[in-house]
């Protein structure tokens, strides 16, 4: 393919992308897994006692602007 291409419109210099493994990337506390295609979501809550009140103290800790996690957290509420 790319030799059906001039090679006066071919770029001077070549970039070897390596695309094995890619990482994770972080955007709004919602980590994108890069090489298993998935969403993943850190969640570091300190611990409190087990009342009612404690419980709601721990649930509102989870930093979830953008619903992800909401189907989990709010029957915690």
């Amino acid at each position: 393919m790319l030799s059906s291409v001039p090679e006066n419109d071919q770029a001077s210099v070549m970039l070897d992308l390596n695309l094995d493994d890619l990482g994770k990337t972080k955007t709004l506390s919602v980590y994108w897994n890069m090489n298993s295609d998935c969403f993943e979501v850190k969640v570091g809550v300190q611990k409190k006692t087990l009342t009612k009140r404690g419980m709601l103290s721990m649930v509102s800790q989870i930093y979830d602007v953008r619903g992800l996690v909401q189907h989990f957290i709010l029957p915690a509420r």
